[in-house]
């Protein structure tokens, strides 16, 4: 059983309802898969708060056997007053009996699937607005709430059903979206790091100027407002700031709205910033990953032609020493032009490898030695 086999049972493998090979199937995958353990403990939570929720309404014991015997004894004085039921009355009677049923069933999924499909995972995050309150570990989210992390330290939520990791940094704002729409998050305020699965549905966390679909690499956003801009609530008014994208270990899509030209590609090592000042266009980052394999392509080359002059030099070498070649004079030459030829080859090698290292320690530091200079603009009078 695969992650996407076991998204499938995971209620029926919460609720004790998989026969044997199936269940042990499913905890055979879930021993090695920390993703869909997590996956599997929401389950269980949001059946047992259903369970919790359902509990002051349940009926008292004896109570469906009492009106079944009550309907049996009903039915025959019934038909003999009115007579066989129609059969449109008793298809109508059946429809509705059938739409109460799956309605009610709906209501239960749907809770269900509110408490799985977000969910806090560490950390302490607050609800703002109406209803304030503050979330604790395992609590589930729903779309539309307006998420706050205190000032000293960071929280992390899981989305889309455990599809997408979220880690908000100390002081960051961020509101929940159904991942139906194409985002899961949309943060508007501080630094966050996303993380995705290797699937195409994993949604998309979007911010005031982009939105950015992560896959399986480490992605990092910032959305910095101008300086006047803080005071005003998250979202009530046009954004004015910065937002910078990072990717760190993969690479990521992003979606700038009223770019024609399609999604930006923003491989591993790369850095976007964008601006809200429309007199500053959006910078297109330094394609860090592309220049990497065309200096190891350069190397690669380099160090076949090295070898390639070595062999030479032995061949000469060997003559030298054997007294075989006609021209003496001739040969000493062409070893010189050799020597030369590999004296050259040599320091190209040690300049591509500083090249190499030098993109490496950019790669390590993090976004704050490879941003882009693009500051937001001064404030308006």
């Amino acid at each position: 059983m695969d992650c996407t086999q076991f998204d499938d049972f995971a209620e029926l493998f919460a609720a004790g309802a998989l026969n044997g090979a199936a269940r042990a199937e499913a905890e055979a995958h879930l021993a090695a898969c920390p993703a869909c353990h997590a996956r599997a403990e929401a389950a269980r939570a949001g059946i047992a708060a259903l369970e919790a929720a359902l509990a002051p309404h349940r009926a008292a014991e004896g109570f469906t056997a009492r009106a079944m015997s009550r309907v049996r004894a009903a039915a025959p004085r019934e038909a003999e007053q009115t007579g066989p039921e129609p059969l449109r009355s008793r298809l109508f009677r059946y429809a509705a009996l059938a739409a109460a049923a799956a309605l009610f069933v709906a209501a239960g999924y749907g809770f269900i699937q509110r408490s799985r499909t977000a969910w806090v995972e560490a950390g302490t995050v607050a609800v703002l607005g109406p209803g304030a309150r503050t979330l604790q570990p395992n609590t589930p989210l729903a779309a539309g709430d307006l998420l706050a992390t205190p000032a000293d330290s960071a929280a992390t939520l899981a989305l889309a059903g455990g599809r997408l990791r979220v880690a908000l940094a100390p002081g960051s704002v961020a509101r929940v979206t159904d991942p139906r729409t194409g985002t899961a998050l949309q943060l508007l305020r501080g630094e966050m790091s996303c993380r995705g699965s290797d699937g195409e549905n994993t949604p998309m966390v979007a911010s005031p100027l982009a939105n950015v679909a992560a896959g399986p690499g480490l992605i990092s956003l910032a959305v910095t407002p101008q300086a006047t801009a803080r005071s005003a609530s998250p979202g009530a008014a046009p954004f004015e700031g910065v937002v910078t994208l990072a990717a760190h270990d993969g690479g990521a899509r992003v979606v700038v709205p009223g770019r024609n030209t399609g999604p930006v590609p923003l491989d591993r090592g790369q850095v976007l910033t964008l601006s809200s000042d429309p007199r500053r266009s959006f910078s297109v980052p330094v394609p860090l990953e592309r220049v990497r394999q065309s200096l190891e392509s350069e190397r690669r080359g380099l160090m076949a032609r090295h070898a390639d002059l070595q062999l030479h030099w032995q061949a000469i070498a060997a003559g030298l020493r054997g007294g075989t070649m006609a021209e003496p004079g001739q040969l000493v030459r062409y070893a010189g032009d050799v020597q030369d030829a590999l004296g050259q080859t040599g320091a190209l090698h040690a300049e591509l490898e500083r090249r190499l290292q030098l993109l490496d320690r950019w790669q390590a530091e993090g976004r704050s030695n490879l941003r882009l200079v693009v500051q937001p603009g001064a404030p308006r009078r």
